[in-house]
């Protein structure tokens, strides 16, 4: 029942016993809101028997309908401290709420591609969701499950997770709802290689450049077609460099004897257009 520092959901109608500040405390939930009941009682191993008998009379009082919305049954006795206990009851911030926090934590410390296309993402799925309160962890879960392909949910859950040990560390939850969930998710055998690289055979790939050079000026439409790229293709192919790499090279970047590239800039999207970005 007793952890200085859980990270883990307690089972509905549970009491948790936490330190604060030195003090004990008791969190549960009831009535749709989170409490925290501060005993003012110093953290020690007599008052800890203090706490644990107090949060197994508030769990039966939960269970048996007859918790005391006053406090005064759960209140210490006089004789283990003269310290008055005080009862704060917050709302705990919704799923969406917290995201929202984080991404603006993110957003400084991520290029504007990543905040796009892969957060942006997860934010879609987060609309998606049947609910956002951080008590329905298990069924935002399964909802996910059925909802988004395997791979992508267990990302999901993980950036969820995050976000929930950033809020933690920031003081807006105290607990991590989350937590471990992506890591009980197995992926299918194959699935489990999605980040392996399966290049062209080297006749797929002369294939293609023979494909790409050959599709040339169309009279029709007075157009050059994909052989104007047959030069960046075979580049492409050779270095194996992104393209977003490989269209901001310079002429600087390549070295007098024409032996070595020096990739450290590339090409991205941004809300304001295309810029440069230094850095891969």
């Amino acid at each position: 029942m007793y952890s200085k520092d859980t990270q883990h959901k307690a089972s509905k109608g549970s009491v948790q016993i936490k330190t604060s500040n030195g003090r004990l405390q008791l969190v549960f939930s009831y009535g749709g809101k989170r409490h925290y009941l501060s005993l003012g009682l110093p953290d020690n191993k007599l008052n800890h028997k203090a706490a644990e008998a107090k949060a197994k009379l508030i769990e039966a009082d939960i269970a048996y309908e007859r918790f005391d919305d006053t406090l005064a049954k759960y209140k210490p006795q006089s004789a283990l401290s003269t310290i008055t206990p005080t009862f704060t009851s917050i709302s705990t911030p919704t799923l969406s709420e917290l995201w929202e926090k984080f991404l603006d934590y993110k957003q400084p410390q991520c290029s504007p591609n990543t905040m796009k296309y892969t957060y942006g993402v997860y934010s879609n799925y987060l609309k998606s969701l049947p609910a956002l309160d951080l008590d329905k962890a298990s069924e935002i879960r399964d909802y996910c499950l059925k909802s988004i392909p395997m791979d992508s949910c267990k990302r999901f859950l993980t950036r969820l997770s995050a976000c929930c040990d950033w809020s933690i560390k920031t003081g807006l939850i105290s607990e991590n709802p989350f937590a471990g969930m992506s890591r009980e998710i197995k992926l299918p055998k194959a699935q489990k290689s999605e980040h392996d690289i399966f290049p062209f055979a080297a006749t797929e790939k002369d294939a293609i450049i023979a494909a790409i050079e050959t599709n040339k000026f169309c009279p029709k439409t007075s157009k050059v077609k994909h052989s104007f790229y047959a030069s960046l293709v075979k580049f492409l192919f050779s270095t194996g460099a992104r393209p977003s790499e490989t269209i901001a090279l310079q002429w600087k970047h390549i070295s007098n004897d024409f032996r070595f590239i020096s990739f450290e800039q590339a090409i991205i999207n941004s809300e304001g257009g295309r810029r440069l970005r230094k850095g891969l």
